[in-house]
Parts: C-alpha cells; structure tokens; sequence
C-alpha cells in the first residue's frame, strides 16, 4: 500500500504559485476587514446621531422651564418694551439678565447639539469611505 502512494506523487509537477498571490490575498484580508471595521463605525456614530437629535428635544424642554421659572422671558420682555427704563437702570437690569440665565438647560442644548454635529462629520466620513472603497478585482 506504502508503495502505491509513492508511485501517484513521483508524476506529479510541482508549480511555483504566482509571486503576487500573498499580496493579493494580504490585501483582500485588509480590505474585508477594513469595511467591517468602517460599517461598524457608521453604525455607532449613526446611533449617537440620533440619541442627540432626540436629546435636543427634552433639553428645550429644560431651558423653556428655566426661562419661565427665573424670569428671564420676563426680563427680555422688559428690554423689548421698555428700552427707556431698561437704559437707566442698565447696571442692575445687565446683573438680574445674567442671573437669570437658564444655564443648564443652554449647556444641555449646547451639549447635544455639539454630539450630533461630531457624530454626523464621522457617520458621513464612514459612509463616503464605504460608498467609495474600491471593489475587488480578480486580477
């Protein structure tokens, strides 16, 4: 039996392989691994796109409470109306504004509209990088 396998490979050829074969398939690896790694990317950026466009509404929320509960709609009411007496008393009217000045609710709209602004430069990043990743080629 021993004999009959040593007889099928003596007529065998042995062939070099291509020499850009590992290139090739180095090359296919990364590129795979590269658009899982870009669709992925997109994806978590895209969620975080969408928690911070919904986070915006209940910050407004927030700031129009703050407004309404520390008079600042009613002193910007005064500036608009009163510009006279606003005028006169301009140092104390400038210090109740600044104390009034819903600051939370402004930091939490400031705050989600920046996320959304960083996560949607990064979703349209990934997503121009998968739109134009050059396919693969049987070369």
């Amino acid at each position: 039996m021993k004999d009959s396998y040593e007889r099928l490979f003596e007529h065998l050829e042995y062939r070099e392989p291509p020499a850009e074969l590992l290139d090739r398939v180095l090359l296919s690896i990364s590129k795979k691994a590269t658009g899982r790694a870009l669709w992925i990317g997109a994806l978590i950026y895209g969620f975080l796109s969408l928690v911070a466009i919904v986070a915006i509404v209940p910050s407004w929320l927030i700031t129009q409470s703050e407004m309404h509960q520390s008079g600042f709609s009613q002193f910007l009411s005064l500036l608009l109306s009163d510009t006279n007496t606003v005028m006169v008393f301009w140092k104390e009217f400038s210090l109740s504004l600044v104390e009034s000045f819903p600051v939370l609710g402004t930091i939490a709209i400031l705050g989600s509209a920046l996320l959304f602004l960083i996560s949607m430069r990064f979703f349209v990043r990934d997503i121009i990088k998968i739109i134009h990743q050059p396919k693969f080629s049987r070369a």
